[in-house]
């Protein structure tokens, strides 16, 4: 197997390499098809996610409470009318025990 490597220098002149200036051994792929992601990009790529995501969440943040108010608002007077029912008839029970 043999490998062509060439040499840049400051001048952006190419200059071929001989054996004596690259020694790589048969089993290292020097190009890859699909290329590695850094960990910095990998890690920006979720912050971008993470930060685009929470923007949306935010922005709908008000009517999210406005939905959670009117719902225990909902529930708060569902408990006191089964709660006040529940008085009346046990007050009726009474009257009608009596």
């Amino acid at each position: 197997m043999s490998v062509t490597v060439e040499i840049v220098d400051e001048e952006s002149r190419v200059i071929p390499a001989t054996d004596k200036d690259v020694e790589a051994p048969d089993s290292i792929a020097l190009t890859s098809e699909y290329p590695c992601k850094s960990i910095i990009e990998i890690t920006s790529e979720i912050f971008f996610f993470v930060n685009y995501f929470f923007s949306i969440f935010l922005r709908f943040l008000p009517v999210a409470n406005l939905i959670n108010l009117y719902l225990s608002f909902s529930i708060l007077f569902v408990v006191l009318r089964h709660r006040r029912f529940a008085v009346l008839q046990k007050k009726e029970r009474s009257v009608l025990n009596s």
